[in-house]
């Protein structure tokens, strides 16, 4: 397999467990009921930035697990909260809400072909790692060394909530709806804000999710343009286009140095 082919693999990989995602779910439906809402406010919901990189992640997670619908294109784009996540959160038949819980599961590809793969009982998670990094070839690898220990906590953690760990149970614990702590995550971390602001650098800086990118006003950094990580195409599009329209705004507070009064 093609290393082109393993990161296309893991781009398609839930960045949610299941136990996560259906807390966003109940939260969507705390919100907004069973009301379509524009994939900004749902991301707002969940704790995320409007062009935040993990809200992205999560959002192609919940539509991997079949969580949320779908309407629209682009910005017009809004999603509500699914029939299948209704079912896991609301049925009161607890056989329903398994085979709920359990489709949402395996809906993932790389979920279901390694339950498949493994139906009688789920091996140790090392000889996991072992078969997804290729089994001694990095040729033949699905996931990275990197990205392989991430996929199996989120993997093994939705097997063990879902009930899939090892065979098929009958009956699975009655709390498949609980209450998912969000942490909110701020328009601009606090460690990269730290390193530019006040100093004249005008380096870009960068984590795991975001670009920072310095902006200067008179004597050294007043300001910072946050841009997500990876940037697609579209979305560069449509910061360049608010640039464009936050310069227009900008220019009508010019003020000309001759119309400064001073003491």
């Amino acid at each position: 397999m093609s290393k082109s082919t393993s990161r296309q693999h893991s781009s398609r990989n839930p960045s949610l467990s299941l136990r996560k995602a259906v807390g966003y779910a109940r939260k969507l439906k705390n919100e907004e009921g069973a009301n379509f809402a524009p994939v900004a406010v749902a991301k707002r919901h969940w704790g995320y930035t409007v062009l935040s990189g993990p809200g992205n992640r999560a959002l192609a997670a919940m539509i991997q697990y079949g969580l949320v619908d779908v309407q629209g294109k682009g910005t017009d784009r809004t999603i509500r909260t699914s029939k299948l996540a209704l079912i896991i959160l609301d049925s009161p038949e607890v056989e329903q809400r398994k085979t709920a819980l359990q489709e949402a599961a395996l809906r993932p590809t790389m979920y279901r072909n390694l339950r498949e793969t493994h139906n009688e009982e789920m091996p140790s998670r090392a000889t996991l790692r072992w078969e997804l990094t290729g089994k001694g070839d990095s040729s033949e690898a699905q996931l990275t060394d990197r990205a392989v220990d991430r996929f199996l906590d989120l993997f093994l953690d939705t097997m063990e909530y879902s009930g899939l760990m090892n065979g098929m149970p009958d009956t699975i614990e009655n709390d498949t709806d609980p209450e998912v702590d969000v942490p909110a995550e701020p328009a601009l971390k606090p460690s990269l804000l730290e390193n530019v602001i006040g100093k004249s650098n005008t380096v870009p800086i960068a984590d795991s999710n975001n670009v920072v990118l310095p902006l200067l006003a008179g004597n050294g950094v007043q300001g910072a343009l946050q841009v997500p990580m990876p940037l697609t195409r579209a979305q560069l599009e449509k910061i360049i286009s608010s640039i464009e329209s936050a310069k227009k705004y900008l220019e009508s507070l010019v003020v000309e140095s001759e119309d400064i009064k001073t003491e």
